[in-house]
């Protein structure tokens, strides 16, 4: 090999070997940057409790009724289990239910539930009846 052709080699490998340090510092940088977040999660994420909430998302018209789309949130940092979520419009004695296998922490989950009589939204109630802390 000449020695111009191997000069010419050597710049090659000067530069693959700073791209090589760039690349592996940022990785470091990026991995000690994902590990402080999952320890600053770990620490300030735990017992807590779920704190559940219900809110009317529409109401849809049907030919047999209405249908109420209900969003659950859980605005706690722990899931809430078997939620059992019920609603009845004033003057009907029946009572809608439905259950969540779970919500977890900080989401939501939308349910709905159907009425065969139409009615307004200040008519309607709306309780989370009881759920498991897993």
């Amino acid at each position: 090999m000449s020695k111009r052709a191997q000069a010419s080699d050597d710049g090659k490998n000067g530069e693959a070997r700073i791209i090589e340090w760039i690349l592996s510092g940022a990785s470091a940088m990026l991995i000690l940057a994902l590990s402080g977040f999952l320890v600053y999660e770990a620490m300030t994420k735990t017992g807590g409790e779920p704190v559940l909430s219900l809110h009317v998302a529409r109401i849809l018209e049907r030919a047999d009724g209405q249908e109420v789309m209900v969003t659950v949130r859980n605005e706690g940092h722990a899931t809430a289990a078997d939620v059992e979520i019920a609603g009845r419009v004033a003057g009907d004695p029946l009572i809608r239910q439905v259950s969540l296998d779970y919500v977890p922490a900080e989401s939501e989950r939308d349910v709905t539930l159907r009425f065969a009589t139409p009615f307004s939204v200040d008519a309607l109630e709306l309780f989370i009846l009881g759920f498991v802390d897993p």
